[in-house]
């Protein structure tokens, strides 16, 4: 279910207004809440991986190692016999506390704590028609994020430095708004030939692209020379949407979305 909350009201209202107390809940944490580190694991055993994973991170947090909670993910190559890339991800032990503390004021049963590649993987996931895989560039105020899965597997996400907030203010110089624009294309392209070269991943069959806020028509423009299908996400595609929540509102909710599909698949 998805619910928006209006100006006046905390998630704790929504939820009690709509009687969804007792119903599980799945966190996301925001991505400063949390490090993504590669790591080289060699083959030891999964019991050993966590521990080790800590050894080799402590020196990389940006917090004691004593205070993180991690947590070990692979990552396989699509073709050819090269070693799968392990990552860690690594918050702090207080933080996720919070979080679930958070769920126990609003009446929600905490089952799992998430991270947002993983939320926006899911969504992904639903697009299961697409056979080379599927991109996602999502758009938020301050910045994004472009993640590209293939059959259930998540071979990269990649963070834009270029958000809704800087395209809005590009519509008042128009050479600013095609710097942006060309720094947002090329980042595409670079994480396609990264997914190609690291991965042995051949080009995904379209680019799905969800803008949080009042929607920049230039951007489309731009990513169309890009060698895929480029066009907007519209979750309705593969989701029912209640007729009464706006589109901008779905892609507002994209991560709260994903992050309600998870499974135990990573």
């Amino acid at each position: 279910m998805l619910f928006v909350a209006t100006d006046e009201e905390s998630p704790s209202d929504v939820i009690k207004r709509q009687g969804c107390q007792k119903l599980d809940v799945v966190s996301i944490l925001s991505p400063s809440d949390y490090q993504l580190v590669q790591l080289d694991l060699a083959e030891l055993p999964q019991d050993e991986k966590r521990e080790a994973a800590r050894w080799q991170i402590r020196d990389l947090l940006e917090f004691p190692v004593e205070e993180a909670v991690i947590d070990v993910f692979q990552v396989t190559p699509f073709g050819g016999d090269r070693r799968p890339t392990e990552f860690a991800v690594a918050a702090k032990r207080s933080m996720l506390k919070h979080y679930i503390e958070l769920a126990g004021q609003a009446e929600l049963v905490p089952v799992a704590i998430d991270i947002a590649e993983f939320a926006l993987r899911n969504i992904a996931e639903l697009f299961q028609g697409d056979e080379r895989g599927t991109a996602i560039l999502y758009l938020e105020e301050q910045g994004g994020m472009l993640t590209i899965v293939r059959e259930g597997v998540q071979y990269v996400t990649r963070y834009l430095g270029v958000g809704m907030k800087d395209l809005r203010a590009g519509r008042e110089d128009a050479e600013l708004l095609q710097r942006q624009l060309e720094a947002i294309v090329l980042e595409v392209q670079r994480t396609f030939d990264y997914c190609e070269s690291g991965f042995q991943l051949p080009l995904v069959s379209r680019l799905l692209v969800a803008q949080t806020t009042q929607g920049v028509t230039e951007l489309l423009s731009a990513l169309a020379d890009l060698p895929t299908h480029v066009e907007e996400l519209r979750l309705s595609e593969v989701m029912a949407i209640p007729d009464d929540i706006a589109p901008i509102e779905v892609s507002r909710s994209l991560i709260a979305i994903g992050g309600a599909l998870r499974r135990e698949h990573h």
